[in-house]
């Protein structure tokens, strides 16, 4: 079986004094390929920006394979292994992906069949992205008009950012705010 690395973590140093990190590994239930990197927590951080939902805490089991990772939540970390697991065979077992972008502006997409999320699935050609400025094509930023449905994108030589750009400013409140166990 594979095994998996917990977030939580130890110092410890060796014989000279040298500090190494350890991380905590647990047998996985499902036999996922050796060559798979597995981490889980019992208290993973999910930040969540939409004003009407709360950021919160989890168990969480997440892989990275391909172009994408695949991540399961739970109450446990035997129930996040769980829906890591669903998803990663409906992933395995989709025979060809139907990929739609929805909202991404980066070229990811979600598959309409088995919804694995991928990274550079579209091109940003593909994307019909180019820049504001010189039309080159570019994920590089983005800026929703008034409207809410036009776009303004901007290559990395012309976007600019405001003077004012922090954290805060980027997420609001979610950072700063306590967290909530997820019900």
């Amino acid at each position: 079986m594979a095994k998996i690395r917990l977030s939580s973590s130890k110092i410890i140093e060796d014989a000279s004094g040298t500090p190494h990190l350890v991380y905590d590994v647990i047998e996985s239930l499902h036999p996922w390929s050796e060559h798979k990197l597995l981490q889980g927590g019992i208290n993973g951080a999910v930040l969540v920006t939409d004003p009407t939902r709360a950021s919160y805490r989890t168990a969480f089991v997440e892989t990275f394979i391909d172009n994408t990772f695949i991540r399961g939540e739970g109450n446990t970390l035997e129930e996040a292994e769980n829906k890591a697991w669903h998803k990663y065979q409906a992933r395995m077992n989709c025979e060809q992906h139907e990929w739609e972008a929805g909202t991404y502006k980066n070229g990811a997409a979600i598959c309409r069949k088995c919804g694995t999320f991928e990274r550079h699935v579209f091109s940003a050609e593909d994307l019909n992205q180019y820049c504001s400025v010189c039309r080159v094509p570019t994920y590089y930023h983005f800026e929703v008009q008034d409207n809410g449905e036009t776009y303004l994108f901007f290559c990395e030589e012309h976007y600019t950012a405001p003077d004012d750009l922090t954290i805060e400013n980027l997420l609001g409140e979610v950072v700063f705010s306590p967290f909530e166990k997820k019900k």
